[in-house]
């Protein structure tokens, strides 16, 4: 007998609600990423050090970028660093900071995963809505961020009173 799939009920709870659509995100990510061997996470980390085209970042300053803590950073590196996608080496100008590069793999890797990726971008802009997309997107970074205000702003902006009622 197939199992009744319970749907799920409003809550009050704004970081479950959102850690729930994380993990839906990510699922969907994950599975769009997988012919080419990498998963969300992963692939959020290349695209990060992409961004980085001037300098390679500190450890920390990735694990800041990606709003990561240095042993979760640290443990999701491992990986990229032994299939060659990127290196973790000594800096020369503070022996204590570790600096992260892409290496030509992970950027040939990178591209083989950007179009996926997009794709994977595409069919939820599609279904959500590429307006509404870009407004979740705006706030959800201004909340990464740690500025609540500029998230309240962005929602004022689109229309809509605090507590999410239109005008």
């Amino acid at each position: 007998m197939a199992e009744e799939i319970r749907e799920r009920q409003e809550s009050r709870c704004n970081c479950g609600a959102l850690r729930k659509a994380a993990r839906r995100m990510s699922r969907i990510y994950d599975e769009a990423l997988a012919p080419v061997g990498l998963g969300a996470s992963q692939h959020a980390i290349l695209a990060e050090l992409a961004r980085w085209a001037d300098r390679p970042p500190t450890l920390l300053e990735l694990a800041d970028a990606l709003v990561l803590d240095r042993t979760t950073i640290g443990r999701n590196l491992r990986p990229l660093e032994r299939d060659g996608f990127l290196t973790v080496l000594t800096s020369d100008r503070d022996r204590r900071s570790k600096l992260v590069s892409l290496t030509t793999a992970g950027k040939r890797k990178l591209a083989q995963a950007s179009v996926l990726w997009q794709q994977a971008q595409d069919s939820f802009e599609q279904a959500f809505g590429s307006t509404q997309a870009r407004l979740l997107r705006s706030q959800l970074l201004a909340i990464a961020n740690g500025d609540l205000s500029a998230a309240t702003q962005k929602n004022n902006q689109a229309g809509r009173r605090p507590g999410g009622r239109h005008e």
